[in-house]
């Protein structure tokens, strides 16, 4: 959350735009348009009831957005990707002249290419963010990963969402040739897409579904969902289990050597921090 905020702030500062940054909801000015990232509620409580707001990244699933529509004045709900927009419309609480899409951006000055994928040290770098029945998932997929690389003797190392700092990750990059990225589902992914502004290509598990438990209390059991919504070619491959992971690594690290793949390329042209902060200011201004 704070790097999608500290992100559009960068944005704003390249682009010259002047802007007023409050911390908390109790200063925003009534009658102003107000941008506001936050958890649910505690994006919005205190903002007085007709202050126009849009509502960005970090706001309740969408069952939760009638009442705050009742309570508050939203012009906006903003979503990073397509599938959590199919969530709205499947909940029934789609409104087109509400919900909009946009996606934060990638600081591709900070996240770049230093070396020749080729000339680096480790084949591999393992990105987990296992996180729902974590202890299954780890045994069935990332175990069989692990030793599947062990034994065709690529060098690999492993870093946990959550437990590393930013210069860790982005050393990790620097001397990784590809990545493995681990994750149920994205709304954006901006690890891996700082993987792929860093030059690096993904070979990205991605099953299919939201696997988050509230889904059973939207009463939304089955919700299709990917763990890649910013993904194609130019990115590298993805894979659904362990064992087509196995089919696919040779020829996508092959590709990778071969320089077949072209990530950076992909970001600067859909994900940028100027390009996602003029997508924001568009929608500012329509409102």
């Amino acid at each position: 959350m704070q790097k999608v905020v500290d992100n559009f702030l960068k944005g704003l500062d390249r682009l010259g735009i002047e802007y007023t940054f409050n911390r908390s909801p109790l200063l925003a000015k009534r009658s102003e348009k107000t941008i506001s990232f936050g958890l649910g509620i505690l994006g919005l409580e205190g903002v007085k009831k007709d202050t126009p707001v849009i509502a960005a990244i970090g706001f309740p699933y969408p069952l939760e957005l009638p009442e705050l529509c009742k309570e508050y004045n939203i012009k906006k709900f903003l979503q990073h990707s397509e599938w959590v927009l199919d969530l709205a419309k499947s909940a029934k609480v789609y409104d087109e002249e509400i919900f909009d899409l946009w996606s934060a951006g990638i600081d591709t000055a900070e996240w770049r290419p230093e070396t020749d994928l080729r000339s680096r040290e480790l084949d591999v770098l393992i990105y987990n963010k296992l996180y729902w029945d974590r202890e299954r998932q780890d045994m069935q997929l990332a175990q069989p990963i692990r030793e599947f690389l062990t034994s065709r003797g690529y060098s690999y190392a492993e870093i946990s969402y959550g437990n590393y700092f930013n210069d860790e990750y982005k050393d990790m990059l620097s001397r990784s040739k590809v990545m493995i990225f681990l994750s149920a589902h994205e709304s954006q992914g901006i690890a891996y897409q700082e993987c792929l502004s860093s030059g690096v290509p993904v070979i990205a598990w991605d099953q299919g579904e939201w696997l988050d438990p509230i889904r059973f209390q939207y009463d939304r059991p089955l919700v299709a969902a990917t763990s890649v919504p910013f993904f194609d070619e130019r990115c590298g491959t993805t894979f659904s289990n362990a064992r087509e992971f196995t089919s696919k690594f040779q020829q996508f690290f092959d590709d990778a050597m071969c320089s077949r793949f072209s990530p950076r390329e992909f970001i600067l042209e859909n994900l940028s921090i100027e390009k996602s902060t003029k997508r924001m200011l568009d929608i500012y201004r329509s409102i």
